[in-house]
């Protein structure tokens, strides 16, 4: 029997080594597979349950800045070290905020924390950058840039509406590579000999509000023989370019569509857990933009989706109703 569950326990080690998974987080269900900790203002990572969850399943991590009324908020996983990785994440970014969202990684956790950050703001008025730096043990504070790009270094451009995207580093002793949405940014390997192992979180920053959250999913944490390999998108024939007014307390809400080609779309209104409350259909003929409105009066506060649906496409954005 011993030798049995020996064997057992060496194929499972085998197989599980060679997929090269050191750490896998989706929230799954609600729950969460480490346990999160929190680093700058006490807050931490949690479960979500949210519509547009990337993978489908109802479920993201969210965390806050409104504990000790904002500024930074900072969370990572518990009792998991790394020295050689790659790790990605899906994050939610925003494009109109001065707020940076991002991934920490080989984080020290004592303390206010400390590690590298991989850092995104997109703001159209405002800072729209991408950004590589590392929080001192000595003063986790008052973190120091190590490389930035800007609009025209970013892979495929700044997105100009708010969505989910794919974070990226691969870390390999004091050299890293950084990936936007699969592709690498330009400059790499950046260089730094602050932290050699550490753990991994997630990063936000706003000096301005208390009331920000940042929206994560499918992390994970792989060896260096695993390839960073993503899917291609495939081409978009229709982009939502506006949702408006957003938050919206009035009774009518109004979405603006943008086709490369005549098409149909089924435009709905989407609760948090999955249920349309509110549908209408428009039609384009040629490449156009079109808008269309939903009414809104019946529905409660909360967090919703404008869904757009053609074909087999679906975009959507998100909605907040204020009463």
């Amino acid at each position: 029997m011993l030798l049995r569950i020996l064997t057992l326990t060496t194929l499972l080690t085998c197989t599980l080594s060679a997929q090269g998974i050191l750490l896998e987080e989706h929230f799954a269900n609600g729950s969460t597979a480490g346990t999160w900790v929190p680093g700058f203002n006490g807050n931490q990572l949690e479960p979500y349950q949210i519509a547009s969850a990337p993978d489908g399943d109802g479920w993201v991590g969210r965390l806050q800045n409104n504990f000790s009324g904002g500024n930074v908020a900072q969370s990572s996983i518990d009792g998991k070290y790394f020295d050689d990785f790659i790790y990605t994440a899906k994050m939610y970014l925003p494009v109109d905020e001065a707020v940076y969202y991002g991934i920490e990684f080989r984080v020290d956790p004592s303390g206010l924390s400390a590690g590298y950050q991989f850092l995104a703001a997109f703001n159209p008025t405002g800072t729209r950058r991408m950004r590589f730096r590392v929080r001192t043990t000595a003063s986790p504070a008052m973190p120091t840039t190590i490389k930035d790009w800007q609009v025209g270094d970013i892979p495929g451009g700044v997105p100009t509406v708010p969505g989910w995207h794919t974070l990226a580093v691969k870390a390999q002793g004091q050299n890293f590579w950084f990936y936007f949405d699969g592709k690498e940014l330009p400059d790499c390997p950046a260089s730094d000999p602050s932290f050699i192992n550490g753990g991994i979180g997630v990063y936000l920053w706003d000096m301005s509000s208390s009331a920000e959250q940042l929206l994560v999913d499918d992390i994970r944490v792989t060896d260096l023989n695993v390839n960073l390999v993503y899917a291609s998108p495939e081409p978009q024939s229709f982009r939502i370019t506006g949702v408006y007014p957003n938050p919206i307390n009035s009774c009518v809400i109004r979405a603006e569509i943008e086709s490369t080609q005549s098409a149909h779309f089924e435009v709905s209104l989407v609760n948090a857990i999955g249920q349309k409350v509110a549908t209408t259909q428009v039609t384009t003929e040629g490449s156009a933009r079109v808008s269309t409105s939903l009414h809104t009066q019946r529905f409660p506060s909360g967090f919703y989706l404008l869904r757009v649906h053609s074909g087999q496409e679906v975009q959507q954005l998100p909605v907040t109703i204020v009463r």
